[in-house]
């Protein structure tokens, strides 16, 4: 019976699973009592061989069976890369999360070049104003200086991120567990300063020196919201305007500044743009500038001195910065970088921008008490001048002037000192030839095209005083070639030829000539019609040709009397005298000394000034 059950037994076995093998194991256990008498013993010698070489035939059975599935297991396998990108994704988000200045809006789909979009928050608001990023990850060891380095970057993928303004790689450097930041147009403008032969590469490496933190991020929003709106705003007003008025926008329209993302390279730029003259363009820009500077000690100074510098030049200018910057230029005392002298005068402009004049004069007074040295001769000069102008606003017309002589003293090419003590002494009546030799030193010295235009403007108001109308008339041909340019200049043109226009007879036909044009400028000018309707009275009474009826005369006077043109009793006056003249034949002077209502309502409606 043992044979046969153990034959059984092998039998099963040898179609079994493991846990047949492990049941047939069991059964060893459980053959036979064992006897003592030899053939006993042999025969359960027998058996127990004939068991052990069945479980030897069962486990080849098996391990030939599991080899056969081996290739099952060859499985797809995770690169290291991907733990590497999701180590990045994760570093940049809660990065992201920390700052609580970015939203990460968006993953691309479709990675051209770009990973993820994060989006500028505006409090609890959102802006749409939106940074591309593509994200990075490496293990390699940092350079020497701490820098890390990621190469095999594909070229067109920085050309991709640089269709977007302030465009970022973010890169996470797994050893040391720091995220890094750099700028796509830093890595431009590193590649470019060493000439134009790697435009041809198909691979650059990026080198990450700058920790994406929450200080990289302040900055970060700055410029992107500052930009962001300015170019929303800059869009907005080319849609409204229209499209008559477009040329004016054009000449009117200020250049936006990139602001490069370096501090060291936005102060160069500020510096040469300040030393250029060009504070609506530093004033367009500020926001800008503030985002890259703003954390720089005395970073900001230079555009607050342009912003100082357009409210003195009597130019639009924000008045929040001037305070901001009167503040900036008192901490500029703690640190001791500037003469107090320097500060003071700088401070004093701040007031007279501000137009608290009283204030002003004291920050001068003080600067020219501390301003002794040579190496001040030149500030001192424009101290004086300012200091000057400070005193005429505040009344003192005679200190004034004399402080204006005591800064062409000390320079005697500064040209503002020419400038204001010519109208100085124009407002004051007191030496007309005098105005006119100081705004000549002025023309030659500064011609610049904001001033050449003011300047002959002012010359043509002194002409005219002296009675050399004809000069005076060249002038303003002269400063009406300026005028698609400057606003300011049509207005101030009318006003001088509605004052002293009709003083003579040669005058009357150029005034006349002056307010064709300037109707055809500004055709409703209710006040330039009549002075072209007076020019022409004085005319006919003079006995000069003017192609016009007294019928033609008198229904132009009707239609500016319903219009609401004043002193209509003057008006009809005149009309009665066209029609008395052509009845006797006379002339008759019919200009006066005195402005009349019409040219007082021309001097109104027309009242700018250079």
């Amino acid at each position: 019976m043992g044979p046969t059950l153990i034959g059984g037994t092998a039998k099963r076995v040898g179609v079994s699973d493991r846990c047949g093998l492990g049941r047939l194991l069991c059964g060893l256990r459980t053959i036979g009592p064992e006897r003592e008498d030899e053939t006993a013993s042999s025969s359960l010698l027998t058996a127990r061989l004939l068991q052990f070489r069945v479980i030897e035939c069962c486990y080849e059975e098996i391990l030939v069976r599991d080899s056969t599935m081996d290739f099952l297991d060859d499985l797809p396998k995770r690169d290291r890369a991907h733990d590497t990108a999701q180590a990045a994704e994760s570093a940049f988000q809660a990065a992201i999360d920390a700052g609580k200045l970015f939203v990460l809006q968006q993953k691309d789909r479709n990675d051209y070049g770009t990973d993820a979009q994060i989006e500028a928050r505006d409090e609890q608001g959102m802006t749409n104003l939106r940074v591309h990023v593509q994200l990075k990850g490496t293990e390699v060891g940092p350079n020497a200086d701490q820098s890390v380095s990621v190469g095999d970057v594909s070229r067109r993928n920085l050309s991709y991120l640089l269709a977007q303004p302030d465009s970022i790689y973010v890169c996470l450097h797994l050893p040391s567990g720091r995220l890094m930041v750099r700028y796509a147009m830093d890595v431009y403008r590193e590649y470019e300063r060493h000439g134009p032969e790697w435009r041809q590469q198909e691979t650059i490496t990026v080198r990450f020196n700058q920790a994406f933190d929450q200080a990289f991020q302040r900055i970060l929003h700055a410029r992107v919201v500052s930009s962001g709106r300015t170019g929303r705003n800059r869009r907005i007003e080319w849609t409204v305007t229209p499209p008559e008025q477009i040329p004016a926008l054009v000449r009117r329209a200020i250049p936006p500044v990139e602001v490069p993302t370096d501090p060291q390279e936005a102060i160069r730029v500020l510096v040469e743009l300040y030393h250029a003259g060009q504070d609506n363009v530093i004033s367009a820009s500020f926001a800008g500038f503030a985002a890259v500077l703003g954390s720089v000690p005395g970073g900001l100074d230079l555009a607050y001195m342009s912003e100082i510098n357009l409210g003195i030049n009597k130019q639009p200018f924000d008045e929040s910065r001037v305070r901001a910057g009167i503040e900036a230029l008192q901490e500029a005392m703690g640190r001791g970088e500037m003469h107090p002298a320097s500060l003071l005068y700088c401070q004093g402009n701040g007031w007279l921008a501000l137009r608290e004049h009283e204030r002003a004069k004291q920050f001068y007074m003080e600067a020219l008490n501390q301003m002794t040295e040579p190496p001040f001769t030149d500030i001192a000069a424009q101290c004086c001048k300012n200091l000057g102008s400070a005193l005429e606003a505040l009344g003192e017309q005679a200190a004034a002037t004399d402080y204006f002589r005591r800064a062409l003293q000390l320079n005697p090419d500064l040209a503002e000192a020419h400038f204001a003590l010519a109208l100085n002494l124009l407002e004051n009546g007191k030496d007309l030839h005098g105005a006119l030799t100081h705004l000549d030193a002025v023309t030659h010295r500064d011609s610049s095209a904001r001033i050449v235009p003011a300047l002959q403007a002012w010359r043509a108001e002194i002409l005219f005083r002296l009675g050399d109308s004809a000069s005076a008339f060249r002038e303003l041909n002269n400063v009406l070639a300026f005028a698609k340019g400057f606003e300011w200049i049509w207005p101030s043109c009318a006003r001088q030829v509605a004052s002293f226009g009709r003083a003579t007879a040669d005058s009357t036909i150029k005034a006349l000539t002056f307010w064709r044009s300037y109707l055809r400028e500004h055709p409703d000018d209710l006040g330039a019609q009549g002075e072209h309707l007076l020019c022409l009275a004085a005319l006919h009474a003079d006995g000069k040709s003017t192609d016009t009826g007294f019928h033609d005369f008198k229904r132009m006077a009707e239609t500016l009397i319903e219009r609401g043109l004043p002193d209509a009793a003057y008006l009809w006056d005149h009309v009665g005298h066209w029609a008395q003249m052509a009845a006797t034949g006379r002339t008759r002077n019919m200009r006066s000394a005195k402005p009349t209502n019409l040219s007082r309502l021309a001097m109104a409606t027309a009242s700018e000034r250079p």
